[in-house]
């Protein structure tokens, strides 16, 4: 009998001696009683089996105390499993997969999940259809997953999902150490992922060839000793594991064959020569190398160790040095002019010159040029000879035709190579002269340089005018060439003319001081007028200043800018510095020009304001300190004047004084003159010398007549300056200083007494 493992189904058993009537009899299916159990006959009863789990259980039925069983009678329907989830887990640490499908039970009875031969660490009932189960790492593929509803089942759950699971393939993502020698063996380190968390006895091969060991360290890394190999080519490593089969593509090569040198390294044009050749990874056995030079097979080739190949060359009639190639497997090396065979040697030429028209023919000498006539080409530069006669093994002839510039020599073409001497030159271009030697320092300008030996064609001419090229060169002739040159400055400049190849070498000729731009010429200044301290810009104006800031500099008078700015070619921007005076030139340097315009600039003229005295006497000398302002920043031949009397002495103090000695005098409110740097400015009634005083005359005259009065007294002067008297209302008739206290009057007849007298001198 079968029945399912939910819900409850109702059987009938059938059997005898159940009894003639219901004495409570009893039934179970396995361990687990009926839910109820009804006496039917003697030979039959029917019980409730309840849900459960189980095959092949037993059926025992009681009747009072009576009891008989009978095995394999009833069986439980099969758990069924239908999938897991996920299928694929990693192969380290552990993964929860979900099983599902049907009659899982409707009770835990303890069932366990396998995966492939290993039960899952953890098994947990979920329900009737869902068990999940804890795996361990490991590294299987394709595993089967089986289902144990209750341990005691003779087969796993009675159920197995084929292929239901598999641990991630291995994944090599790098290989250290990708290189190789071709001898012995090299430890590689596969890195990558999903290895395993132990050594599965994995292998390891590069391309075909198994390493010598592989050896498992981690999850993530794998160690192979490399095999012996070679070739050019770069080989995958293919590692094999149980979860899978992975490579890297192309990720390990072998050293190639290292040719160093040989032995002999120069042998003869006629018969064969054996030659050894030496270098590194050449092999630990017979790969059957080849060698070759310059795509020359040898007679023969044998291997010899690891660093040496014998091979015999056969006759070779290559001058140049031939590049060697050692081939082993597909991989090449190669060791450039290594060898060679003797050839043509060119030792000298019978002329080494040439003219620039015309033709000439030359003489080669040398050696090997070959024991008969092998149709040999010569050349000079890049020009091959209209025509070569080959006179002997070391003789040959060439015509050549005109020509410019030098050349890197000349060649001669064999049968035995080419051979070459250097140094073979054609006539230096001579400019003798120019159609225009000025030009302005704006816009350009077009001559025409006239001289010899420019060559019959346009060489790629070059001229220039001092070190600037002309904006545009056109060949006229052997003798004429146009250039147009740009603006410039400067005068008597050279003119160059340079022919020739600059990839072969270039002659040049030139013809000394032949062209003159227009010198500058200044005119004036803006802003003609500038204090005595500090800095101003002064802008000094004029023509050919240059189109460009060519070194330009200015001056105003003696003192040179501090500062000189190009602004164009009319005017430049001058910073000038502190000084004094009055109409100072101003000049314009540019390159070797010189030009200068007068009157242009002057400095504030100077402002007396005080003195230090204002009065002083009219014998000895005075020092007086003068105050004002523009009086300069330095010594500029400072003088003073009071009146009209010029000072005995005069030193600068500063921008805001001077002192003055001034000289003996007289009279008052005297003006006051300061001059700078030739430059005056003046101040009025700043000074006075000290008045006449009259302290007695002689004390009486005739009322008749005339009389002579002397009159005593102080300052009276130093001179006779205009003095004069008064007696009483009356002014002498005459008057005559005698010295500063004394002065004779001659005054009329008169009458009164006790008159005053007064004396007065010039203002």
């Amino acid at each position: 009998a079968n029945g399912p493992r939910t819900g409850n189904l109702l059987i009938t058993v059938n059997g005898v001696d159940f009894g003639q009537q219901d004495f409570t009899q009893g039934a179970r299916i396995g361990v687990t009683s009926c839910e109820y159990t009804t006496w039917t006959s003697d030979s039959s009863m029917v019980c409730l089996v309840p849900a459960g789990v189980g095959r092949f259980l037993a059926m025992t039925v009681t009747a009072g105390i009576e009891f008989a069983a009978m095995t394999n009678m009833f069986s439980y329907d099969n758990a069924v499993l239908r999938e897991s989830s996920p299928l694929n887990g990693p192969t380290t640490g552990s993964a929860v997969i979900l099983l599902t499908g049907s009659n899982f039970a409707t009770v835990d009875y303890s069932g366990r999940g396998r995966l492939g031969g290993s039960a899952c660490e953890v098994s947990i009932w979920t329900s009737d259809s869902a068990l999940t189960c804890n795996i361990p790492s490991g590294i299987a593929p394709d595993s089967f997953v089986s289902l144990s509803v209750v341990p005691s089942e003779v087969h796993p759950g009675g159920v197995t999902l084929s292929h239901a699971f598999s641990f991630d393939v291995p994944a090599p993502s790098a290989l250290m150490f990708a290189n190789g020698p071709v001898t012995g063996s090299a430890p590689l380190t596969v890195l990558g992922f999903h290895f395993g968390m132990n050594d599965f006895s994995g292998q390891t091969r590069i391309s075909s060839s198994a390493c010598e060991s592989t050896a498992w360290t981690s999850d993530s890394t794998v160690t192979c000793y490399s095999p012996q190999g070679g070739g050019s080519s770069r080989k995958s490593m293919i590692l094999t594991l149980p979860n899978g089969v992975a490579q890297i593509s192309l990720s390990f090569s072998y050293d190639k064959p290292t040719p160093s040198s040989m032995s002999p390294t120069n042998g003869p044009s006629t018969g064969g020569i054996s030659i050894t050749l030496f270098g590194h990874h050449f092999g630990s056995i017979e790969y059957s190398p080849s060698v070759d030079m310059d795509d020359i097979i040898p007679e023969a080739t044998n291997w010899v160790s690891d660093s040496s190949i014998v091979y015999k060359m056969s006759s070779y009639s290559q001058f140049q040095p031939a590049n060697v190639t050692a081939n082993l497997l597909t991989a090449h090396g190669s060791f450039t002019k290594a060898f060679s065979y003797d050839g043509c040697i060119l030792s000298s030429v019978l002329v080494t010159n040439g003219p620039t028209t015309g033709g000439i023919s030359i003489t080669l000498f040398g050696e090997n040029f070959g024991i008969f006539d092998f149709s040999p080409v010569a050349s000079v530069g890049v020009s091959t000879c209209s025509a070569t006669t080959w006179t002997s093994d070391s003789a040959t002839s060439c015509k050549l035709t005109a020509g410019v510039g030098k050349s890197p020599g000349a060649e001669l073409e064999t049968v035995k190579g080419v051979c070459a001497l250097p140094h073979f030159t054609y006539d230096t271009p001579v400019p003798s002269s120019v159609t225009v030697t000025n030009g302005p320092t704006t816009g350009s300008t077009s001559l025409t340089v006239m001289g010899s030996r420019f060559g019959q064609n346009d060489y790629s001419l070059a001229t220039s005018v001092g070190n600037t090229a002309c904006e545009n060169t056109k060949w006229l002739s052997d003798s004429s060439v146009a250039c147009q040159i740009a603006n410039g400055v400067d005068w008597q400049k050279s003119v160059e003319v340079t022919v020739g190849d600059a990839g072969a070498g270039v002659l040049a000729g030139s013809h000394s001081l032949a062209f003159t731009y227009d010198g500058a010429r200044s005119t004036g200044a803006m802003f003609a007028n500038g204090p005595t301290t500090g800095t101003a810009p002064v802008y000094v104006t004029g023509v050919d200043f240059a189109m460009f800031p060519y070194s330009q500099s200015a001056r105003v008078g003696g003192s040179a800018c501090e500062q000189t700015g190009w602004i164009s070619d009319s005017s430049v921007q001058c910073l000038l510095s502190a000084g004094a005076g009055i109409d100072h030139g101003a000049s314009m340097t540019v390159a070797r020009f010189y030009g200068s315009a007068t009157l242009a600039f002057t400095f504030d003229i100077p402002v007396a304001s005080s003195t230090s005295l204002s009065n002083g006497p009219q014998t000895g000398s005075t020092s007086i300190t003068l105050f004002g302002s523009n009086f300069g920043t330095a010594e500029y031949s400072v003088a003073g004047k009071i009146g009209s009397s010029s000072d005995e002495a005069s030193s600068w103090v500063s921008d805001s004084s001077m002192i003055l000695k001034l000289p003996s005098g007289n009279g008052k409110s005297k003006s006051t003159v300061s001059s700078v740097a030739a430059l005056s400015g003046d101040f009025s009634q700043f000074f006075s010398y000290d008045g006449p005083i009259v302290t007695h005359t002689t004390q009486n005259g005739p009322k008749t007549g005339n009389a002579i009065v002397t009159v005593l007294g102080w300052y009276f002067g130093q001179s006779d300056s205009s003095v004069g008297a008064r007696v009483g209302g009356t002014t002498c008739e005459s008057s005559q200083w005698t010295s500063d206290t004394t002065l004779l009057c001659s005054i009329p007849a008169g009458l009164a007494s006790n008159h005053s007298a007064i004396v007065t001198t010039s203002r």
